[in-house]
């Protein structure tokens, strides 16, 4: 179901479109400058959250699947790297918008995941933590694939004892929670239980409780040591 909008929420939702180039797309000026994909996607995950201006919603898909190979791959001119996450997050983003994440400019995202992920330990290749990982679960989970339950699986595993779930999938569980990645972690394990795979509970109402408690009293969530809006 669509969020709840409100004057607020369509204000935002114009403004954030007032941000996207003519291509449908979020440019970074930072450095030299680029085009960012991952943060074209999330504009459009809230404008489909919300039900709005679905003409933009589709064009900023349709851009970034334009640009698909330089979103979701690296080529070093010897060999070419997948990033299952960034290849998760347009695979949910495209079908989202009803398309078809088995065909993007001819790449079956799903198949590819699935290369990249450990069969044994459901863990994906150069997610560069768990926050790119939950994107590629939940896109193997968005497609019914026979590797989900394991993905599923290997997200839950890190979770910490507060509750919360570690981005560094190498190192120990912070001293502080870390908001951003326990958000999309519960994500992907409330997708999972809708999905139908089972004993994931506590899991999901322990990370709940951590989230409550990191709450601040005006309602922001800290990031990087600071409230902000990004987490909140």
């Amino acid at each position: 179901a669509n969020a709840a909008t409100n004057s607020y929420a369509y204000s935002a939702s114009r403004w954030l479109e007032d941000q996207l180039s003519d291509e449908g797309l979020i440019h970074n000026p930072n450095g030299d400058g680029c085009d960012d994909y991952g943060l074209s996607l999330d504009v459009f995950f809230v404008l489909n959250d919300l039900g709005v201006r679905t003409a933009t919603q589709n064009k900023i898909v349709n851009a970034v699947k334009a640009n698909s190979a330089a979103y979701t791959t690296y080529d070093d001119g010897t060999s070419v790297t997948f990033y299952p996450g960034s290849g998760g997050k347009l695979a949910l983003a495209i079908e989202a918008a009803g398309g078809d994440a088995t065909d993007v400019n001819g790449t079956d995202l799903i198949a590819k995941i699935e290369q990249e992920t450990n069969d044994a330990t459901g863990e994906s290749a150069n997610t560069y933590g768990l926050f790119g990982q939950a994107f590629a679960t939940r896109a193997l989970l968005s497609e019914e694939s026979a590797e989900a339950a394991k993905s599923v699986e290997f997200v839950a595993s890190n979770q910490c004892e507060d509750g919360s779930f570690k981005q560094n999938l190498a190192a120990a569980c912070p001293a502080v929670i870390e908001v951003d990645t326990t958000v999309v972690a519960a994500q992907t394990l409330i997708e999972a239980k809708d999905a139908g795979i089972a004993g994931l509970d506590d899991e999901i109402a322990k990370a709940t409780a951590a989230l409550l408690a990191a709450q601040q009293a005006d309602g922001s969530f800290i990031g990087n040591g600071v409230s902000n809006s990004n987490s909140t």
